[in-house]
């Protein structure tokens, strides 16, 4: 597992330089309101459900996730937009 752990850690200090090159950020709010959003789609407690996420600590996994969705994203349409 070692060699993919390598991969996945350097991949995420990657995505973390880009989204700081590109001026990319993700809020505490948002982060919030996504994970509300997971809990009402599954049908779960929102605040309950955003309990169990602090207490596992969760959330700064979640907002990287975000970030690097949205470096991706601006990736993507930087790319596009060239090609016009």
């Amino acid at each position: 597992y070692l060699p993919d752990a390598e991969k996945k850690v350097k991949a995420t200090f990657i995505m973390g330089e880009i989204a700081k090159r590109e001026h990319i950020e993700v809020d505490d709010n948002t982060v919030m309101q996504r994970v509300y959003l997971n809990a009402l789609y599954s049908g779960q407690n929102p605040e309950e459900y955003l309990e169990r996420y602090k207490k596992a600590n969760m959330l700064p996994g979640i907002k990287m996730m975000m970030i690097e969705e949205e470096v991706v994203n601006a990736l993507f349409t930087k790319k596009l937009k060239e090609k016009e």
